[in-house]
């Protein structure tokens, strides 16, 4: 979860997501689920975010 929580909070303050928006909702949901299909090394994780935008 320490992952997780990591990579989301890199990634919201990167995009300047305030806390408590429904975006970093959308953020959470679409960290969860690249860990889920297998993406478990943070700076994979942060790659694959950053490259979203």
């Amino acid at each position: 979860m320490a992952l997780l929580q990591r990579v989301f909070d890199m990634i919201r303050v990167e995009r300047r997501i305030d806390a408590g928006h429904p975006e970093g909702d959308l953020l959470a949901a679409t960290i969860i689920h690249l860990y889920k299909q297998g993406i478990r090394e943070e700076a994979e994780l942060l790659s694959v975010m950053r490259a979203e935008k």
